[in-house]
């Protein structure tokens, strides 16, 4: 194995001994559409459409387990017609956190049926709400106690709200959620408060 599988191999076990004593609190932000440029409200228009177009084709592949995050256009269905879209704002990680959403989904419907209770199937979404940013620093990221970033957006984004998250946190991850017109992002954050409460 090679010195940088090591590495890796290491963070990832200190990482899953580290959680085990941390306690999970989501905090929610608000994006505030008022300090928002046109671009910037066109890329977040998109991005939850795009999430749509992809989370429908990841159920429409044979093999949903193993299935890759590079794909850049997928087949839309416009009437009785599939035609072919680009994948402008979605960045790599985001389908990533798309495709391990839905088989983590895939597997509680496995385990439900295990257990004897009556399931259906994943459904083709005609609207998409939320979008998991899995990586904190490079998917999203804090800039100061007004503004946060997100991957693929070049505005930096006014936020109301973080003031409420404890100096110091530990950011596991977060998602983005799109509501009644409004944006907003919940922050998964570690503290070191309580063994019983865990994220994983």
């Amino acid at each position: 194995m090679s010195d940088k599988s090591e590495a890796i191999k290491a963070t990832l076990a200190a990482t899953r001994a580290k959680r085990k004593t941390q306690m999970c609190r989501v905090y929610e932000v608000k994006i505030d559409v008022s300090h928002l440029n046109n671009a910037t409200k066109e890329h977040l228009n998109r991005l939850f459409v795009e999430a749509k177009w992809f989370y429908n084709y990841i159920l429409s592949q044979h093999k949903i387990f193993g299935m890759s995050d590079k794909v850049h256009e997928v087949p839309v269905k416009v009437k009785d017609v599939f035609e072919i879209r680009e994948l402008r704002c979605l960045s790599a990680q985001m389908k990533q956190g798309l495709i391990s959403r839905t088989q983590d989904n895939i597997r509680g419907l496995a385990e439900k049926k295990k257990n004897g209770y009556k399931i259906g199937k994943l459904k083709y979404k005609s609207e998409y709400q939320s979008i998991p940013l899995k990586q904190y620093g490079r998917t999203y990221e804090i800039l100061n106690e007004k503004y946060i970033r997100i991957e693929k957006i070049k505005q930096k984004l006014k936020v109301i709200g973080l003031k409420q998250i404890p100096e110091g946190a530990d950011i596991a991850n977060g998602t983005l959620i799109h509501r009644n017109g409004d944006y907003y992002l919940y922050h998964n954050n570690l503290s070191e408060k309580d063994r019983t409460n865990t994220c994983n």
